[in-house]
């Protein structure tokens, strides 16, 4: 799974990279939404908002699969990101978020290929811990969640996807994370909460 994404961002040329899977629906406003976050934010990961909608592959009349939507948007990813529930669950699909090129050709940030589920994760927050990531709340398109068609979620068994997790949450445990300003009165917010 990784060995075609360290490809393609070794041949990428423009300043940003995003990624972009086969079954993944954007909208025309993809590539505008990152571009118009570059001012001010030049260097840092740029992260959109995505719906999620349950899908399924049936068959027409005359035998040939067609693809359906059956579940209206749902609003799980779109949330603004947050250094910190994301060390514990990603909520960033790929497409929704456009890599500044220097991480990977210059900081040499690679997609680990030791990894089989969760590599997006596991590269997002390495970027994330040197560049930070900056928001834009524009739905760009929609993730489909496919319910009866062949995903990673059901070429992986449940045992493959935690040790992944676990092991990319070993490598967050050999890092100091740096905390976004943005994000400070947040935490100290839930630290006095929790003190009373």
């Amino acid at each position: 799974r990784t060995t075609p994404l360290n490809e393609g961002f070794k041949a990428a040329k423009g300043r940003y990279i995003s990624i972009l899977d086969d079954d993944d629906l954007v909208f025309d406003n993809w590539v505008e939404s990152f571009h118009s976050l570059e001012e001010g934010n030049a260097g840092k990961i740029f992260h959109s908002y995505c719906a999620a909608q349950d899908w399924k592959v049936s068959q027409n009349a005359d035998g040939e699969n067609i693809l359906t939507s059956i579940s209206a948007f749902k609003t799980m990813y779109c949330v603004p990101f947050e250094m910190l529930e994301q060390l514990s669950t990603n909520r960033c699909p790929t497409f929704s978020l456009a890599f500044p090129s220097y991480v990977y050709n210059v900081l040499n940030i690679h997609f680990d290929e030791t990894l089989t589920t969760t590599e997006d994760w596991d590269f997002l927050m390495r970027c994330a811990f040197i560049c930070g990531v900056a928001d834009i709340p524009n739905l760009t398109g929609v993730y489909r969640l496919w319910v009866n068609a062949e995903s990673s979620a059901t070429l992986h068994s449940r045992r493959e996807w935690k040790k992944n997790h676990t092991y990319i949450q070993d490598k967050f445990k050999t890092n100091a994370v740096l905390i976004p300003k943005e994000e400070l009165g947040g935490l100290m917010y839930n630290a006095d909460s929790g003190s009373q």
